[in-house]
């Protein structure tokens, strides 16, 4: 196998990226960030420009001819995206939207906001909205949602970054949250959900392994 060294794509700029997912249209990415006060982010291609594999050499080395704007979304929802910090983000199959969490709010950081221990979100691209799907009130069984992925049935799968023991979540609008693996060891952090052939998924204890998880999930993911 041939040896690659990767390329910063320079025209996104610098800042503690999360999480990326490429827009339905092929000219627009979103990027979410993982700090205190982080931001959920569109950027938009320069015209002509398509997202496609070798973007990092098509933008060049990211001069000015080759920059795009970069639009704050939360700013089109202000109540609810004050938070510490935005993680995950994962397309829908249907290329509508994307799913994307935010971190715990707390009374002490923001007295505007209401407390919580972590939000999924929707973002419709035709509609350029975003929806609060779920929040999880303090002192509930979750807190600190981080990566977030799509399942086959379309509910999605959440890992969680918060207090022992950690869990993968499962969300639908139909029956909201419920545990769908839990880490009885209690080694830390969820991370990386995703789904492989045979509707397998795959997630990573981050101190640990990745694990492969069978079974009857579909009856808490089908949306």
């Amino acid at each position: 196998m041939a040896q690659r060294i990767p390329l910063p794509i320079k025209a996104w700029g610098r800042a503690v990226w999360e999480g990326a997912e490429i827009g339905a249209d092929l000219s627009s990415a979103y990027l979410t960030e993982d700090t205190k006060g982080g931001l959920f982010y569109r950027w938009t291609a320069p015209q002509g420009v398509t997202l496609r594999p070798g973007i990092a050499t098509q933008l060049g080395e990211g001069g000015a001819d080759r920059q795009a704007q970069t639009t704050d979304l939360r700013q089109q929802f202000p109540g609810a995206t004050t938070h510490r910090k935005i993680e995950g983000v994962w397309s829908d199959d249907a290329g509508e939207g994307l799913w994307f969490t935010h971190s715990t709010v707390k009374d002490s950081e923001h007295p505007e906001a209401v407390a919580n221990q972590g939000m999924i979100m929707d973002y419709s691209f035709a509609e350029q909205t975003m929806t609060l799907k779920e929040s999880w009130a303090v002192g509930s069984d979750f807190d600190a949602p981080d990566n977030i992925t799509v399942s086959p049935w379309g509910g999605v799968v959440i890992a969680e970054d918060g207090s022992d023991p950690n869990h993968l979540a499962a969300f639908t609008e139909r029956a909201g949250s419920s545990a769908l693996a839990k880490d009885i060891a209690e080694r830390g952090e969820w991370a990386g959900p995703c789904f492989g052939g045979g509707r397998a998924l795959f997630a990573n204890i981050q101190s640990d392994c990745t694990h492969m998880i069978t079974g009857p999930m579909a009856k808490q993911l089908h949306r």
